[in-house]
């Protein structure tokens, strides 16, 4: 009896052991993701500012061409998924590369025509973006923005919390947008704008915007009907988009809300 009690007090603390180790090697596992996660963020942050401050300093020469806020909007939309997935993989290339491409696809001259005369008239604008890495670009597209309407009162609005790739305050903050102009979240993780879903700050912000511009498929299919000046900025990632408005996979979109026709 006492032989079987003593066997069964082992077998009792042998699998004490295994759960403390196991609780240990689960504690070191998250410590050690922890870490990665933090010097991947390091890494983020580092490179999204060091190509920020390249880019920014040949910025100042470009300010001057009279279509040099046509070349920074056509660029928007030119920008892949695997281009800028994170701000970690931006390469200052890149980014002149898509403001320069002689073969991405041109803005619509009648459209472009009216986000500047709806622009000089502006008192606010709301600049919504999209994907995280992206936001090194957006930051270019509001200096050039600030230059041409010094005095457009310009509101970013990022996703609320952290959903798929899109961007966040963190971004904002780690890119120096916040420093630029008024950047908010909309309190969503949604993968969109849905205007009953975002935070009244939000809601408030793009439903008293003289101008929005909403970057990104997703803001366009959840903001689509809300009769607000909207234009979008996008590129038709499926064949659903591609047969509505009659267009080639990946080609650039530039719509607004309201002057949207198809068939």
């Amino acid at each position: 009896m006492k032989k079987r009690n003593d066997q069964n007090a082992i077998v009792k603390r042998a699998v004490l052991v295994f759960i403390l180790m196991f609780r240990v090697l689960l504690a070191a596992l998250a410590f050690f993701t922890r870490s990665i996660v933090m010097r991947e963020q390091l890494k983020a942050s580092y490179t999204a500012e060091a190509t920020v401050a390249k880019v920014e300093a040949q910025l100042n020469r470009y300010l001057a061409e009279s279509e040099q806020l046509k070349s920074i909007v056509e660029s928007g939309y030119e920008i892949s998924d695997s281009d800028f997935a994170a701000l970690s993989k931006v390469d200052r290339n890149t980014i002149l590369n898509l403001i320069h491409r002689e073969n991405k696809d041109p803005l619509d001259p009648v459209e472009y025509g009216h986000l500047k005369e709806d622009l000089s008239q502006a008192a606010r604008l709301v600049y919504i973006t999209d994907n995280c890495g992206e936001i090194v670009l957006d930051k270019l597209v509001i200096k050039v923005l600030k230059s041409y309407y010094p005095d457009l009162d310009i509101t970013v609005i990022v996703r609320g919390f952290p959903v798929v790739n899109d961007a966040t305050m963190e971004d904002a903050l780690e890119t120096g947008l916040a420093d630029l102009v008024t950047v908010i979240g909309n309190g969503s993780d949604a993968p969109g704008t849905w205007l009953p879903g975002i935070s009244k700050e939000a809601r408030k912000c793009i439903e008293e915007a003289d101008v929005v511009i909403a970057k990104g498929q997703g803001n366009f299919e959840s903001l689509h009907e809300c009769e607000l000046n909207i234009y979008y900025l996008f590129l038709c990632k499926c064949d659903w988009f591609q047969q509505r408005f009659h267009a080639k996979p990946l080609q650039g979109m530039f719509l607004n809300e309201r002057r949207i026709i198809t068939d």
